[in-house]
This record gives structure tokens, sequence and C-alpha cells, in this order.
């Protein structure tokens, strides 16, 4: 996909597979509004239902385990996950430097590519984090193949090679032991994963932007990081 749309128009029609596809569902070769009608009706088929953290947040609170739970009051506590993942879909739909560049993949600029800022290299889009556990490897490189390296990545505030000279100032070194980013870590996987996804099923109640439990002490649609104690 990462082509201009008539270098991808000319290769989806001169691909035997795709070109079948487009014939079976709309009776001609690809084009570019077929392009986009074929991308739209995919994406309508992504839902995200009732995860075990919505499920939490409307009072069932067996639906968490006892380490996602830790790892729920981590994320929007003392890991200062919130501070960029925030609302209803957990994103800031901000950009963001992180420290994800690897000598050894391509380069990828990120949003300097569009503003031509050399502040901006290296800064992506904050993604959303419903079924992160079904979305490896993760980055915008793949980079990290499990959440467990995610984690880890974060808790040691990041790279900071030259690569990453423009990193963001809110990555700081987390100290968390090893308990807790195994607890984080199952948060993620486990509370943040429905056991269905399918359309039918209707829209989880998260997307109608719940603050988060008292315990956490942040809100989902703020993201404003809990105070910590020694932090």
């Amino acid at each position: 996909m990462d082509k201009p749309l008539n270098q991808l128009i000319d290769w989806l029609n001169a691909d035997a597979p795709y070109r079948e596809l487009f014939q079976r569902a709309f009776h001609g070769n690809a084009t570019s509004e077929r392009i986009g009608q074929s991308l739209a009706a995919y994406q309508r088929t992504i839902v995200s239902n009732r995860t075990p953290f919505d499920l939490y947040l409307d009072g069932n609170r067996d639906a968490l385990s006892s380490s996602a739970q830790n790892g729920m009051r981590l994320f929007f506590g003392r890991a200062r996950c919130s501070v960029c993942h925030q609302g209803s879909r957990l994103t800031d739909n901000r950009f963001h430097n992180i420290g994800t560049a690897d000598p050894a993949l391509p380069e990828d600029t990120g949003r300097r590519a569009v503003t031509q800022k050399d502040s901006d290299h290296g800064r992506f889009r904050t993604p959303q984090l419903r079924e992160i556990g079904r979305t490896a490897p993760y980055m915008h490189n793949g980079k990290f193949k499990t959440l467990q390296q995610v984690v880890e990545h974060y808790n040691f505030g990041g790279v900071t090679d030259e690569a990453n000279d423009h990193r963001d100032e809110q990555l700081e070194v987390l100290y968390l032991s090893e308990d807790e980013v195994t607890d984080l870590v199952t948060f993620l996987s486990a509370g943040l994963t429905s056991q269905t996804a399918s359309p039918e099923e209707g829209t989880s109640s998260f997307n109608a932007r719940p603050q988060a439990p008292a315990a956490c002490g942040s809100r989902l649609s703020t993201g404003k990081p809990a105070p910590a104690g020694g932090r």
C-alpha cells in the first residue's frame, strides 16, 4: 500500500488473485473508487466488543484478573501510559517520537515527511490500544514482536542514541519491577482484548468515553496521569 495511488491501481490489476477478487466484487478492474470502497468495507468489520476492561468499567470486578488490575493501575498511574494513550480508544491522536528508530531497519522520517520540520523527525501518531493483543508486531517499523518488549522499551525510557535525537520529552525511566512489567503486559494483552470481534454484536460501552475506575486516579477522557508516590 505504500505507493502512489496510480501505481497501486496498476499493481492490483497486474496481480491475478487481486484481479479476480475485484472482478468478483465489482465486475471490473481496480479503480481508486473501488479501492476506497474495499478498504471502507473491511474497516467496518473491525469492531472491538466488550473487552474485560469494558466489563470492569461496567461494574464487573471479576472481569480482570488481579494481575490485570494491577496493570491497569500502573497504566493510568506510575507507568504513565495514559499521558498519550487516553480517551475512548486510548490515543491522543498526536505525533510523538518514542525512540524506536533502528539502524537495522529502513528509515522512516515519520511526520517530518509531511511537515518538513526537523523537530518532527521520527514522530508517529499514537496508535489506539483496543485489541492490542491481536496486532503484533508493534511500532511503525515492527521493531518489537511482543508486548513484553514494548513495555520494557518504555521502562528504560526509550532509546537515546543519535538516531533518536528528537525523542519525546515525556519519556522517562519508569523503574518498574519485573512483576509490574508482567502485570502491565497482562492488562494490555488480556484486559484490552475482547473474546470475539464481530460487527453484529454491536459496539462496546468503552466507546462512550467512560471514566477510569477511581483507583486509577485518572480519566480516560483526559489522560492525566495519577499522582504516584516518589515520582
